[in-house]
């Protein structure tokens, strides 16, 4: 039997899905909290989530500060810094 994700809403009025109910928003953060970065491609394959800025924000909404840059043309590369490791870090205690 398939787990429901919860969704709330953020102050600014978007639908994300909630950390604790969300296994594709798990698996993105246990990735980026190995401390590496990762590109968008990586991030497709090892984790299999295809909407990866949709997902980042996500994360974001959930209060981890994820870090994204482009470089290149269509290239993205996202990474949690110290901050963001922390925050991780705190929010998977209660997972």
């Amino acid at each position: 039997m398939s787990q429901a994700v919860m969704f709330a809403e953020s102050k600014y009025g978007i639908h994300y899905a909630k950390l604790e109910t969300s296994p594709r928003l798990q698996r993105m953060l246990k990735l980026l909290c190995t401390g590496e970065r990762f590109t968008t491609r990586d991030i497709v394959m090892q984790a299999e989530i295809m909407a990866v800025g949709t997902a980042a924000s996500e994360l974001r909404a959930n209060g981890i500060q994820v870090q994204c840059k482009a470089e290149g043309q269509g290239r993205y590369v996202y990474w949690l810094d110290g901050y963001g490791l922390r925050q991780a870090q705190e929010r998977q205690g209660g997972l």
